[in-house]
C-alpha cells in the first residue's frame, strides 16, 4: 500500500503537466482558429465586387479599409517638397489661423491639382486623411511626402454601402487601355476607419458625386465645422441645381454658405450652432 502511495505521489506531476499542456493547447488551438475565421472573412470582403449587405459601420469592414487600404503617413525624414503656388492662406482666415485641426480631403490632388489642406498641414500643423481613387493622381499624393496625413487610395461611395469601380490607366485614345480596380467605401467608414468623427474641414471633389456623398453621412454621429464642395463650371447652366440642392441638405443641419469665402472654385458650408448644433439635426428627405 505505502508503495502505491508513493508512486501515485509521483505521478501526481506528470498528470498535472499533461492537464496543464492540454488546457493550454487548447487555448491556443481556439485562439488560432478564431485569428483564422477573422482573417478569411476579412480575405472574403476583399474579394467581394460589390459589398451590397454590409453596413457602412460594420466592424469588419472598418477593420478591413484599416488593415489594407489606410496608408500611414510617410517618415518624418523624408524628403519635404514645396508648396504649390497656388495653396491659399485665405483659408487660414476662415479658421482664424486655428492650429493642429483635423480635415478630410476626398479626392485630393485630383487632375494634378493643388491641395488646400497641403497648406493647414504644413503652416497650421493640422493632421487628417487624404483620399484619392485614381492610381495615377495617387502616386502624385504620395510624392508630396504629406508627413502629418493618412492615405486611401479609395473612392467615396454615392451609397451607404461598398462598391467597386475600375479606372483607365492610360489616355482614353489609347485602343487597349488597362483598367484598374478600385474600392469605394462609405465616408462614414473610412472616418471611422481613420478614428475619428469630428472634423474641422470636409474638403469634398468626388467628380460630380459630392451631394450623394453627403446624403451617406449620418450627420447624427459626426461633428464638422466646415465642409467644401467643389463649384463644378456647368453648373450656372442647369440654374446652379446642384447648389440648390446642397444647400436644401445642409440648412437641415445648420449650415449655411458663405458666399464670402474664397476657396479655388469651392462651395463652402460653415456650421452656425457649433459642432454640437450640426450634428443633432435629423434629415427629413
Amino acid at each position: 500500500m505505502a508503495f502505491k502511495k508513493l508512486s501515485a505521489q509521483r505521478l501526481l506531476p506528470f498528470f498535472a503537466f499533461v492537464a496543464t499542456f492540454t488546457i493550454v493547447m487548447t487555448i491556443l488551438v481556439c485562439s488560432t482558429d478564431m485569428r483564422t475565421r477573422r482573417y478569411h472573412r476579412l480575405l472574403n470582403l476583399s474579394l467581394e465586387s460589390d459589398f451590397q449587405n454590409v453596413a457602412q459601420e460594420d466592424p469588419q469592414l472598418i477593420a478591413f479599409i484599416r488593415e489594407h487600404h489606410l496608408r500611414p503617413p510617410p517618415l518624418l525624414h523624408s524628403k519635404r517638397v514645396n508648396l504649390d503656388v497656388e495653396a491659399i492662406p485665405e483659408i487660414g482666415e476662415l479658421f482664424g489661423w486655428k492650429k493642429g485641426g483635423v480635415f478630410v480631403e476626398g479626392g485630393a490632388y485630383r487632375h494634378n491639382s493643388s491641395s488646400e489642406t497641403e497648406w493647414l498641414e504644413r503652416a497650421l500643423q493640422w493632421r487628417g486623411l487624404l483620399i484619392q481613387p485614381d492610381p495615377q493622381d495617387f502616386r502624385l499624393l504620395l510624392s508630396r511626402n504629406r508627413t502629418r496625413s493618412h492615405a486611401a487610395n479609395v473612392c467615396l461611395s454615392p451609397t451607404p454601402n461598398p462598391k467597386q469601380v475600375s479606372f483607365r490607366e492610360v489616355p482614353k485614345n489609347v485602343s487597349d487601355p488597362q483598367l484598374t480596380k478600385v474600392h469605394c467605401f462609405p465616408l462614414y467608414s473610412l472616418l471611422l476607419a481613420y478614428n475619428t468623427t469630428t472634423i474641422d474641414f470636409l474638403s469634398l471633389k468626388a467628380e460630380k458625386a459630392e451631394l450623394q456623398v453627403l446624403k451617406t453621412l449620418p450627420f447624427s454621429r459626426v461633428r464638422i465645422k466646415v465642409i467644401s464642395v467643389l463649384n463644378p463650371p456647368d453648373d450656372k447652366q442647369y440654374g446652379n441645381s446642384l447648389l440648390v440642392r446642397l444647400m436644401r441638405l445642409l440648412s437641415v443641419h445648420g449650415y449655411k454658405l458663405n458666399r464670402y469665402a474664397s476657396i479655388n472654385n469651392r462651395w463652402v458650408f460653415v456650421c452656425s450652432r457649433g459642432y454640437s448644433g450640426c450634428s443633432a439635426l435629423r434629415v427629413n428627405q
